[in-house]
């Protein structure tokens, strides 16, 4: 027999035996399943959550209570740690569930053998998270195990860790498809006209329809006397000393009042009696992280929602002021924003515009037009202007679904032209060369619908640097567009 035959018989009769060489004695692996733990019992603890505050999931969140404290304190070989519960916590985030948070510093302490859990979905809904916080605790010097009910999975077992991946990607679309139904039930409420009214200071809620919010009439003299205050040139900061000397409570039943608190109440649309919808949005359904919208959704402004605790001018006047202390903390301007009106001459009633001031509204273009004329001029100019709009001499375009086309399809394209876009303008080149001056000031008839160009000084307020070495260049008008889209008619 050749030396190669004579190892295979080798190897061939060493696996065909079942029996072990005498000098060989095999060590049992542990039970995956049994958190091995020298004998002792195995000290185990529940973790529950609810994600919401209503009576069906509180009745769930009691019940899991019940069940696992009867579950664990039953088993012969367990011993009860505690129960972890979060009420009224989304599952897509960790940050916030400080029960969560509190029994995995218990694990890392060495607290915990084992965690049940009713399923996947109440222990976490973002993947990462979940497989992260599982593998996790599986790498301990002394693994600590999660037991799934629902799901009948021991995140020890090797075999159950793709499922659990799976499980928690189900969990965490599940959560994406909800996100996307709610923001769905926020625009159809909306739309329909049923908004979502937060407790405030000066108003109740009321349970009609009609009526939403109540004057509080205790609290609707803070919100006036903060007006009042304000308007009179008192700085916020002031304000809020003031408030806190006379021991003024919020309507939370705080008593220290900060000068953002003040500038907060002099934002509130809600105060002059209207309302805005869907200020905020959530863009990322993990994180739940709200953020101001701007344009992202669709908002819905209500005029005269419910009654006014102050006069919509006496807001306006705030706002204005508001705006003029950020332009003076910039060096723009010292002074109190207010509307130039030109009182004769061919630009008589037309209006300087500003574009850093946001304070002003459509209506306050007009009031300030209108001031330019006697009221004998001010009624034959209104004889006028409808006349001219019957003989067609005013365009009554609605121009809202029109598309943008570029003016090279126009043969007019060298006449002189301004675009306007939502937050930007700018004047074409023909503009540029018809008035040569690098600064001009820009201004609107808001009852003609004409904006007018002019030259000025660069130290003039309301000045735009118009050109440049280059030519025409686009400026910033975020905060005159709503108005001036308005004035014309245009949705944006």
């Amino acid at each position: 027999m050749s030396k190669t035959e004579n190892y295979a018989e080798t190897v061939h009769n060493r696996y065909s035996s079942n029996a072990l060489p005498d000098n060989i004695r095999v060590i049992p692996a542990n039970d995956e399943n049994s958190n091995s733990n020298s004998g002792r019992k195995l000290r185990v603890c529940a973790y529950c959550r609810v994600s919401t505050d209503n009576d069906e999931q509180l009745t769930s969140y009691e019940l899991q209570l019940a069940h696992y404290k009867e579950l664990i304190e039953q088993n012969p070989d367990w011993s009860f740690v505690g129960i972890y519960a979060d009420k009224g916590k989304s599952g897509t985030s960790t940050k916030k569930r400080k029960e969560f948070i509190r029994m995995l510093s218990d694990c890392y302490a060495s607290k915990i053998d084992l965690i049940i859990a009713k399923s996947v979905s109440r222990f976490a809904r973002n993947t990462v998270d979940f497989l992260a916080t599982i593998r996790d605790l599986k790498n301990r010097p002394s693994p600590i195990g999660v037991t799934f009910e629902v799901e009948g999975i021991n995140s020890l077992r090797a075999n159950d860790e793709i499922m659990l991946s799976v499980l928690a990607l189900f969990a965490q679309e599940e959560s994406h498809i909800r996100s996307e139904a709610m923001n769905w039930s926020i625009d159809h409420r909306y739309a329909k006209g049923n908004y979502k009214v937060c407790r405030m200071l000066g108003y109740d809620k009321s349970k009609g329809v009609d009526n939403p919010m109540v004057v509080n009439d205790a609290e609707a003299k803070i919100v006036r006397l903060v007006y009042a205050l304000f308007v009179s040139g008192i700085p916020a900061s002031s304000i809020a000393t003031t408030l806190n000397n006379l021991g003024l409570k919020s309507k939370k039943g705080n008593l220290r009042w900060t000068g953002s608190t003040v500038n907060a109440i002099m934002r509130n649309e809600k105060y002059c009696g209207d309302l805005l919808a869907r200020k905020t949005w959530t863009p990322d359904y993990l994180t739940h992280h709200a953020k101001k919208n701007k344009g992202h959704k669709a908002q819905y402004h209500v005029t005269d929602h419910h009654t006014a605790i102050v006069p919509r001018l006496v807001q306006r006047a705030a706002l204005s002021l508001i705006e003029s202390h950020k332009l003076g903390a910039r060096g723009i301007s010292k002074a109190a924003p207010c509307l130039s009106v030109v009182s004769d001459g061919a630009l008589k009633g037309f209006v300087a515009v500003n574009r850093s001031y946001s304070g002003f509204v459509a209506e306050d273009y007009i009031i300030a037009s209108g001031s330019a004329y006697s009221c004998e001029e001010e009624r034959k100019r209104n004889r006028d202007y409808d006349i001219r709009v019957k003989l067609g001499k005013i365009s009554a375009f609605d121009l809202s679904s029109f598309s943008t086309v570029s003016s090279l399809f126009f043969d007019k394209s060298f006449q002189p032209s301004c675009t306007v876009t939502e937050r930007s303008m700018s004047f074409n080149s023909t503009c540029i060369k018809r008035l040569d001056s690098d600064f001009v000031e820009v201004l609107i008839h808001p009852v003609e619908r004409v904006l007018a160009v002019r030259p000025c000084a660069a130290d003039t307020v309301g000045a735009i640097h118009w050109r440049r070495d280059s030519g025409a260049v686009k400026f910033g008008t975020v905060c005159f567009t709503d108005a001036l889209f308005d004035l014309l008619g245009w949705v944006p």
